[in-house]
């Protein structure tokens, strides 16, 4: 079988991370099927457009579109990259000289399901819309586009019609699922959610890795890992780090990219705050001997109604780690944490709060060691693309017959 994944931000092999449909596609792979995906060559966090190249490796092509570059508060940048990547790849996907079978379109950038529609009519092919987060809702709630405006205008006809034409959507949490299916009733809805893949689990000596990163033992070590953009509302761990800076043995570390980290540096260090560090993004496997040689993981978001629906990967990672979650994220993500006791929720954007947390958590004889298999049961890559494939064979037998 031939499955072609349009994901515009589609991680490079090997990137910082790794990816839920980098996971996936060497799962079915492995299965013996070969999978075609169209991404973006601009990277998502960043904005840098020379972070990765066409590869071919096991039954996998990755076609990088070229698209403008993005930096800082360049929105509307922003908004034309996606659609310059929904032009080209619709371009590319037309030059396709194998037929495909079945198309997957990932959000959250919506016009990914452009090319899709080619896809579907130019073979008559089943279409999966993946819906990683509800566009263009999220955009108007965090304040990137005005709902008035004729982006917000065309995304809602454009989010619609994706529902249409879709054979069947994938959602990653139950929240957008219950939202799909309140307003789309007739649409087919599975539940698959994000998490870690087996091989993601590396082992190491905790104690090495944090004399080698320079932690004392009794420094309690707050990690978070991830975009740095409007979203996440790091300004919320500035705030903690400011109110605990006569307390030293509490240290925040913050890994990844995005448009708002050389403000929230700038902000850091205007404060005077020793007490917070900011790194680059890292590999994969060094990001997990980090997070496992910490004390606790920071998932945090926005205030936002929106943001009650979403399972931010990062807690799966921070649970493969055995590490619990100081999570600042109403909604699904708090029922997760309260379901597996998998940390301490904290409301969103109370740093007291936060702070309060930490204290709690430092404090805390309670072991964590049971979060690992909770996510190799639960939340298994590997099981899950095997879900995903299931689903596959399944339309693309009933698109046969």
């Amino acid at each position: 079988m031939r499955i072609l994944l349009i994901h515009q931000f589609f991680l490079a092999k090997g990137e910082a991370g790794g990816s839920r449909f980098n996971d996936m596609c060497r799962v079915w792979a492995e299965s013996g099927h070969h999978i075609t995906v169209i991404a973006d060559a601009t990277h998502y966090q960043s904005g840098d457009d020379s972070h990765a190249r066409d590869e071919h490796h096991q039954n996998i092509s990755v076609i990088r579109i070229p698209t403008l570059s993005y930096r800082g508060h360049q929105k509307n940048a922003r908004i034309k990259s996606y659609a310059q990547f929904a032009f080209r790849a619709s371009r590319r996907v037309r030059k396709l000289k194998e037929k495909h079978d079945i198309v997957i379109a990932s959000s959250p950038s919506l016009p990914v399901v452009v090319p899709a529609f080619v896809a579907k009519r130019k073979w008559n092919i089943p279409f999966i819309f993946e819906v990683r987060d509800l566009w263009p809702e999220s955009a108007i709630s965090t304040g990137v586009i005005n709902a008035s405006s004729l982006v917000a205008q065309s995304g809602f006809a454009l989010e619609e019609l994706a529902y249409e034409e879709c054979d069947a959507v994938v959602a990653l949490s139950p929240g957008i699922a219950k939202e799909i299916s309140t307003r789309f009733p007739e649409k087919e809805i599975h539940f698959i959610p994000n998490g870690v893949h087996p091989d993601s689990l590396v082992r190491f000596n905790r104690e090495n890795m944090r004399e080698k990163l320079g932690w004392a033992k009794h420094e309690f070590v707050m990690l978070y890992v991830g975009a740095h953009g409007i979203a996440n509302n790091l300004s919320l761990m500035i705030e903690a780090a400011s109110i605990l800076r006569d307390e030293p043995h509490f240290r925040f570390v913050s890994i990844g990219e995005g448009p708002q980290k050389k403000d929230w540096m700038a902000e850091s260090k205007r404060r005077g705050l020793d007490n917070i560090s900011w790194q680059d993004p890292i590999p994969k496997e060094e990001t997990f001997k980090i997070l496992g040689a910490s004390n606790a993981g920071l998932a945090i978001l926005q205030r936002n109604a929106t943001f009650k629906k979403v399972y931010p990967n990062k807690i799966f990672d921070y649970m493969s780690m055995n590490v619990p979650t100081l999570c600042a994220i109403a909604g699904d993500a708090k029922a997760l944490i309260q379901k597996y006791n998998a940390g301490i929720y904290v409301q969103p954007e109370h740093a007291q709060g936060l702070v309060d947390a930490a204290r709690e958590l430092n404090q805390s004889t309670e072991s964590y060691y049971h979060l690992r298999d909770v996510v190799l049961t639960d939340f298994n890559r590997e099981t899950l693309a095997l879900e995903y494939l299931e689903l596959i064979n399944k339309l693309t037998k009933n698109a046969t017959t």
